[in-house]
């Protein structure tokens, strides 16, 4: 079997999924095998992260594979999009995406936008390579492979396969912890945390379990945090900041460290917390226990069945119950006792299990055997009945012969944890409470309607910080920013239109070169606006409005600023302004994007809500079109009946009376294009013929209007009657 392990990057040695690609590599290279060639290809590499491996490029992955098609492919991802997806569905024929899961949007929306976007580039993804029967899927967990039966993957399609740490060689740690050694020396409880600033990893949570413990304990409790990201400009970067500058316990905010000072914490710490929201894995917690520290975790997601046998992972969120379990471990007996179940837990997780699960997940792509049994069959009740159990595997697996979806594309359904969480409670209370205010804003007249985003709706980089229009601060010292993209977002979904868009900022440059900064407009992954002005150093606060056009179907909108080259300086950002020049008709109002509003412009339009949301507005909009018409405001009625028709645009009764309002204010032409609506839908509809020829005749264009009489003759009764009359009146030709 020849075989291409692929990932997107190979930069950065402390990455997990780079070290799993590496362990990949390390494994299925070292076998002792004539029937075939394993080469390993990343998008972008750095030689000094894993000088070891042979790293080769994109483009000798693509020629590989267009000379031999049948190489399996094994795919390294996570969410977004790829610059590989296209070439792995169309143009191989065995594929395996190893996914690490991604973390649903609903933890990030409004508060690390860029993250959100990503996720749900990435479930539309994983759904796209799901309808393709020739990828199967490798889960980092059997929470992972869940979720991808949730998208609509046939259980047959996914094996699971445990991602490797880059401590899963080390030996596994005996004797004493070094913090146990010096014990009776101390005053303090250090916990330790480790991730990225990422919202649902648990930070704020982390700092609450220390405050409840100080309380609840009596001891001074000191949390260490390690990881990178809480000096970036994000919404959560910032609440994170504030939530540790105002905590009751004691926070030492490590950053990103190397391996020797990470190892050092682990030896040095007295318990690990981990209080993540959504896990694919958690390599951390095993390579604490690896290092005999205590572990304290929420048992959510994968860790529910990761740690089903660890008694202080508990499955409910309970601040009560994780300081408690904290003061437990002041207990040497409790202490101990847990250390020895811990290292009972970490047999499940070893290097040879992971090079079984690697093989045995590789080899079902030469045989059927290697398959697994779907949890269904495998439970004791049905079980327990073989024969019953083997007739519905066997006319499964015919049917998964056939139909290697799996399931029923035009369905849509939820998973098995069907629980509603506070973040789904959140998402749709937000959405339901703008769904009503949007059918107000929608009527509000403007001349150009706009809206403008808060700094809390972009993602931002180093050299970036936000300040509102309203505050007024210490402006913050200038710093060596890089050449790169500094500001981006809001991926909103917008009305289709002509658009400009302003930006809100303070440019500061020191350096003494002038600086290019690029502004563009993206839709949905296409470009469709740039502009680059070179500014000299000082202040820069006025900044020349972009145009740009939005098409499509609630386009979604990206916006970038970028630093063609790197200058000494900051940049104040106060948001984004984007006006509608010419569009739908459709009026939005200007205002903060915050809270509520915030949401429903973060969120989608998914299937039956959409629509039911659309309907509504558009019935709100024709029942003041007709309380218009009825009081004879005849173009305040049109302006309602088109602004319905741009959401309901085949509503025929709301298009004849959106004519007849134009008309009857004057706008011919107007009226003209909604009648030739009507026709296009009602091509021989004798009413709408005679209703055309009086619009013709009124308007004085006697050949068009006779046309139309005529058209309506071809109908016998009444409309037939009235239009020889009014041919009857016409002048001669």
């Amino acid at each position: 079997m020849r075989l291409a392990i692929l990932s997107i990057g190979m930069a950065e040695k402390n990455d997990s999924v780079c070290n799993d690609v590496a362990h990949h590599y390390r494994v299925l290279s070292s076998r002792n095998t004539n029937d075939g060639t394993v080469r390993l290809f990343a998008g972008s590499y750095d030689p000094s992260a894993f000088p070891d491996l042979p790293v080769e490029n994109a483009s000798a992955f693509e020629k590989w594979l267009t000379e031999e098609p049948e190489t399996v492919v094994l795919f390294h991802y996570c969410d977004s999009r790829s610059p590989f997806d296209d070439f792995l569905r169309e143009k191989c024929q065995r594929v395996i995406i190893r996914w690490y899961n991604a973390t649903p949007p609903w933890f990030t929306f409004g508060v690390q936008n860029q993250n959100a976007h990503h996720a749900l580039l990435g479930y539309e993804n994983i759904i796209q390579f799901i309808n393709r029967t020739h990828v199967s899927f490798w889960a980092n967990s059997a929470f992972t492979r869940d979720q991808l039966v949730a998208l609509g993957a046939a259980p047959e399609r996914c094996h699971i396969v445990f991602p490797a740490s880059r401590y899963l060689t080390l030996p596994v740690a005996s004797g004493q912890n070094m913090a146990d050694q010096k014990r009776h020396d101390k005053d303090t409880v250090d916990l330790l945390f480790v991730s990225d600033v990422v919202a649902h990893k648990g930070h704020l949570n982390a700092i609450a379990v220390a405050e409840r413990a100080q309380e609840i304990i009596g001891r001074k409790v000191r949390l260490h945090i390690v990881g990178k990201g809480l000096d970036e400009p994000s919404a959560f970067s910032a609440r994170l900041r504030l939530a540790i500058e105002d905590a009751r316990a004691d926070i030492i905010v490590h950053g990103p460290v190397s391996d020797d000072a990470l190892v050092h914490l682990y030896q040095t710490a007295d318990i690990f917390v981990c209080v993540s929201e959504h896990e694919g894995f958690g390599l951390p917690v095993f390579e604490a226990m690896r290092y005999q520290l205590p572990v304290i975790a929420w048992a959510a997601t994968a860790f529910r069945e990761l740690l089903a046998a660890h008694p202080f992972a508990f499955p409910n969120f309970d601040l009560d119950l994780f300081a408690a379990a904290i003061g437990a471990l002041e207990t040497p007996s409790v202490r101990n006792r847990l250390l020895e179940i811990q290292y009972a837990v970490l047999q499940t997780y070893s290097s040879d299990i992971l090079k079984d699960q690697i093989l045995t997940a590789l080899a079902a792509q030469e045989s059927r055997w290697g398959q697994p049994v779907p949890d269904d069959l495998s439970r004791p009740a049905i079980r327990y009945l073989p024969r019953a159990a083997n007739a519905i595997d066997v006319a499964r697996s015919s049917l998964y012969e056939r139909y290697r979806h799996g399931f029923d594309a035009n369905l849509t359904f939820d998973s098995h944890m069907n629980v509603t969480s506070l973040h789904d409670l959140r998402m749709f209370k937000d959405y339901l409470t703008q769904g009503r205010e949007l059918v107000r804003v929608l009527t509000v007249p403007a001349h150009e309607p706009s809206v403008t985003f808060r700094p809390e709706e972009f993602s931002m980089c180093k050299g970036v910080y936000t300040r509102l229009p309203e505050e007024k601060a210490k402006p913050p010292a200038p710093i060596a920013v890089e050449a790169d993209h500094l500001i981006f977002g809001p991926y909103a979904q917008m009305p289709p239109g002509q658009y400009r868009a302003t930006l809100h900022a303070t440019i500061k440059i020191l350096s003494e070169k002038d600086v290019p900064f690029e502004i563009d407009v993206n839709s949905d992954g296409q470009q469709v606006a740039s502009r680059i002005v070179t500014l000299p150093p000082g202040e820069h606060t006025d900044h020349a409005p972009i145009p740009f056009t939005l098409v499509g179907d609630a386009p979604r909108v990206e916006i970038r600023l970028r630093a063609v080259d790197a200058f000494e300086g900051n940049v104040i950002f106060s948001g984004i302004t984007l006006a509608q020049t010419e569009g739908s008709g459709n009026a939005i109002v200007t205002t903060p994007s915050s809270g509520a509003h915030r949401w429903l412009t973060r969120l989608p339009a998914f299937g039956p809500l959409a629509q039911l949301s659309s309907k509504r507005q558009a019935k709100s909009l024709f029942r003041k079109g007709d309380a218009a018409r009825d009081s004879g405001a005849w173009a305040e009625a049109a302006r309602f009946y088109d602004m319905g028709l741009h959401l309901e645009p085949d509503r025929y009764a709301y298009i004849m009376q959106a004519a007849q309002m134009h008309e009857e204010a004057g706008n011919l032409e107007a009226a003209r294009t909604l009648y030739s609506r009507a026709l296009s839908l009602l091509p021989n509809d004798a009413d709408l013929c005679l209703r055309i020829g009086h619009f013709y005749k009124r308007s004085g264009d006697a050949i068009m209007a006779r046309q139309f009489y005529l058209k309506a003759l071809s109908v016998y009764g009444s409309v037939a009657t009235d239009a020889g009359a009014e041919l009857l009146a016409l002048p001669p030709l």
